[in-house]
């Protein structure tokens, strides 16, 4: 299937498959928007560089969006002190001896 869009002033044809066919056209409208909201603020520029500048701007922002996911896990991996994690510990080893003591008694009873 054949899709036509529009960015800019220009008309593509992209080939996809009929699944695609609206994540394509919903994809092709937002970047429209964003390439004629960037000729409001440039002026007269040529729509390779808009489309050009576009895209550097959008990796800049898949950028920003990495670290700042990345920073997130990073201090999601001290939820815990270290005090909190050995108390865990020892909660559940005593929890384990406890466990190894009742079925060592039941042994012994059969």
């Amino acid at each position: 299937m054949i899709v036509e869009i529009k960015i800019g002033k220009s008309h593509y044809k992209i080939e996809c498959s009929e699944i695609e066919k609206n994540k394509i056209i919903n994809n092709a409208q937002k970047l429209d928007y964003r390439v004629n909201k960037l000729a409001q603020v440039l002026g007269d520029v040529d729509e390779k560089t808009l489309l050009i500048l576009n895209s550097l701007m959008m990796q800049k922002e898949i950028n920003d969006l990495i670290a700042n996911k990345n920073s997130k896990e990073t201090s999601s991996d001290n939820l815990f002190s270290e005090d909190e994690i050995f108390d865990a510990i020892s909660e559940n080893i005593e929890n384990l001896n406890s466990y190894v003591e009742k079925l060592i008694n039941r042994i012994q009873d059969y």
